[in-house]
């Protein structure tokens, strides 16, 4: 239950001077004496994409020397049409929230009257832009595919992503991201051959999905060359047999001229032959 205001007096308050400034608040041509008035109205303050809006505007007590000029000054450019006392426009086609606004000015000898009205163009509702690559060239079970994301919405709407596939439901997918990389662990377990990927950018009204499909191959493991570490051996070992058979073939012919002391023809094949 409100309380009753002790200070309130009655029959100060008035319904049809609410809205209405005092003379302290007036623009000092309002306050120029005069007995012109000026009303401007909108048939639409809220309106859709490509429908016609009426202003019409009225004067009371004008003389033949009152002129009323208007101009518009918010929002994109729109083509005014003037019939009368009204002009009319349609609404362009906006992707966030826009007011089209316009001001008039009204003179005569005595009196300048200014007045603004403007009115809300709601966007049209366009889906999110999403674009999803895969930049892992080969994908192999245990290995990661690595995707960039870039998505966005002209609505200016707050995007909800996600990715879902039928082929990774043992391995949760965590939330993508607006714009930036994104990795995705291949288990090493996984039995298929492909990948079927669902990405999708929500905006609230609308939603752009784009699929990403993907082979997936076996990893491969490479094991050591026993061949051509245990060549490398044997061929150390040849210059080594060489100079032992070079040995004991010179210790052979040492011992059969050692009998002939005396035998110079023994030297001499020695020294021929080495």
């Amino acid at each position: 239950m409100p309380k009753i205001n002790p200070n309130y007096q009655e029959g100060t308050f008035n319904y049809d001077s609410l809205g209405i400034p005092n003379n302290i608040y007036l623009l000092p041509e309002e306050n120029t004496q005069g007995n012109l008035q000026f009303r401007v109205n909108t048939d639409h303050k809220i309106a859709n994409a490509g429908e016609s809006v009426n202003i019409t505007f009225e004067l009371s007590n004008e003389s033949n020397a009152t002129t009323v000029k208007y101009q518009q000054f918010m929002g994109p450019l729109v083509e005014l049409k003037q019939n009368g006392n009204t002009i009319s426009f349609i609404t362009p086609e906006v992707s966030t929230t826009i007011y089209v606004s316009f001001a008039f000015i009204v003179e005569d000898e005595n009196r300048t009257i200014r007045r603004q009205i403007g009115v809300q163009i709601t966007p049209s509702v366009v889906s999110p832009n999403l674009s999803v690559t895969l930049n892992t060239q080969r994908v192999t079970k245990g290995g990661i595919a690595a995707f960039y994301i870039e998505a966005n919405d002209v609505n200016k709407d707050f995007l909800n992503m996600s990715v879902q596939s039928d082929h990774l439901t043992v391995s949760p997918l965590s939330e993508p991201p607006i714009m930036g990389n994104y990795n995705v662990n291949i288990p090493a377990d996984f039995s298929g051959s492909s990948i079927t990927l669902l990405f999708a950018a929500d905006d609230g009204q609308q939603k752009t999905e784009q699929p990403i499909t993907f082979d997936v191959f076996e990893s491969v493991t490479i094991q050591p060359d026993d061949t051509s570490s245990g060549g490398g051996g044997a061929v150390g070992l040849v210059p080594l047999l060489i100079i032992a058979l070079s040995i004991i073939r010179r210790k052979t012919r040492d011992n059969d001229c050692s009998a002939q002391v005396n035998s110079m023809p023994c030297l001499l094949d020695i020294y021929n032959k080495d």
